[in-house]
């Protein structure tokens, strides 16, 4: 069966049999496996007409679940809701445009509402941001995003944004 090819890999995952004859459909499966074995970088070096495919709207579609649920649980960490906190705004919002003056607290917790939707502006435009790399990175580098994904944001968002969901907790009246 192995007499004419060249060499034999075997893919460790599955343990089926790959040939010198057969190595670009190995590299397929390398490409979108999990496990990046130790054979992953012979097998793709020695591919010669690997085309791997990547849904890159799957990817972003992933990016925006993983940033909707983000987003919901940093404000979670501030036992918060935001949508009533929209609501809350909106009525502090309509008593100044009736030239109502708020008080203290209501001057703080305007503040602080007003914070956090900057912050969370700010994490949806290094979302965008992230979309638009993946539409303009390899198929491979796509896949080893995916992979990471939520790490890989989450250490972009922390890293964008620094201190400032630190900075909307410490407005919190």
């Amino acid at each position: 069966m192995f007499e004419e090819a060249e060499f034999v890999i075997t893919c460790l995952k599955t343990l089926e049999a790959y040939t010198d004859k057969n190595t670009d459909e190995l590299a397929r499966k390398c490409a979108v496996c999990e496990q990046k074995c130790p054979n992953y970088e012979i097998v793709m070096q020695n591919a010669k007409n690997v085309e791997i495919t990547v849904d890159r709207d799957k990817i972003k579609q992933k990016v925006d679940e993983f940033t909707t649920e983000y987003i919901l649980r940093k404000i979670g960490e501030l036992n918060e809701d935001f949508d009533d906190l929209t609501n809350e705004l909106s009525y502090y919002n309509g008593k100044l445009q009736n030239s109502v003056e708020l008080n203290e607290y209501e001057t703080q917790r305007r503040e602080f509402i007003l914070k956090l939707s900057e912050w969370k502006e700010k994490v949806w435009s290094i979302e965008e941001t992230i979309e638009a790399e993946i539409d303009a990175t390899s198929a491979e580098d796509c896949l080893n995003f995916e992979k990471n994904l939520e790490q890989i944001v989450t250490e972009r968002y922390e890293r964008e944004l620094g201190d400032m969901f630190e900075h909307v907790k410490s407005l919190q009246v």
